[in-house]
């Protein structure tokens, strides 16, 4: 537990300073010492922000999906998909995980707004 905790925190501190390398390899230590599912959630959910702004947006993607597997529910990980999908200028999947967070979420202002942003995006583009 405790070399989970050093991992953890040294791969936070390295996101930080924004070396994403080091950053993503003391996660990924983090990941190999963990014990119970919601500090593995946890390295997870922040390997998946890591790869975000080192712009590798697919390695995002899939681990974002791996844990949607094990919560199906959680409206956050649709919400992160469609901008993951929007930054990669995947504007159908950005559409469809967001529609997926509005499901759950009917009234989140924050996902009713991303939605309206997207369509006025796509507007732009087609014009």
């Amino acid at each position: 537990d405790k070399d989970f905790l050093i991992f953890k925190y040294l791969s936070d501190i390295f996101l930080i300073e924004k070396d994403s390398k080091s950053a993503i390899e003391y996660a990924k230590k983090a990941l190999a010492s963990v014990d119970g599912i919601d500090n593995k959630t946890d390295v997870l959910e922040n390997l998946a922000k890591i790869y975000s702004v080192s712009n590798d947006f697919q390695q995002a993607i899939n681990i974002i999906l791996d844990l949607l597997t094990h919560d199906k529910k959680n409206s956050n990980y649709y919400n992160i998909l469609s901008l993951l999908y929007e930054d990669l200028n995947d504007y159908n999947n950005s559409i469809l995980y967001i529609n997926k967070a509005l499901e759950i979420e009917p009234n989140n202002e924050e996902y009713l707004n991303h939605l309206k942003k997207l369509r006025e995006k796509i507007s732009a583009e087609n014009w």
